[in-house]
């Protein structure tokens, strides 16, 4: 369960950082700010890492928030690709077309159709 967590970590903690504060990015996220704070805030304690310098004013990325930051980008990104390949699969007719029809109907009106369907 570790894991799932610190995969949804890495997903927040992207987005705070594209987004530039805790707030936009829990807009963005549908969340409420301090459960995007508490899941970067856990992210940063299962690392043993600060992650983000936070003031009031100004949020910025540590060191390892910058070596970090690509990885979790590349994660987001590849899941979004995972999700929009499996949408594919469905939405364009794939298999093996079986017509049984008499011969000459077959190639009066099935043989002209036969080119788009290969």
């Amino acid at each position: 369960m570790e894991q799932v967590d610190n995969l949804v970590g890495m997903a927040i903690f992207a987005r705070v950082v594209e987004a530039k504060s805790f707030s936009a990015a829990a807009r963005r996220l549908g969340i409420s700010k301090s459960a995007v704070s508490k899941h970067v805030t856990r992210l940063e304690r299962e690392l043993r890492a600060r992650l983000l310098n936070r003031t009031t004013r100004r949020l910025s990325l540590t060191d390892a928030g910058a070596t970090f930051y690509p990885h979790c980008a590349r994660v987001l990104q590849e899941a979004e690709a995972a999700e929009v390949a499996v949408s594919r699969l469905g939405s364009a007719p794939r298999g093996v077309l079986k017509v049984t029809a008499p011969a000459a109907f077959g190639r009066m009106h099935i043989a002209s159709a036969m080119p788009e369907f290969l």
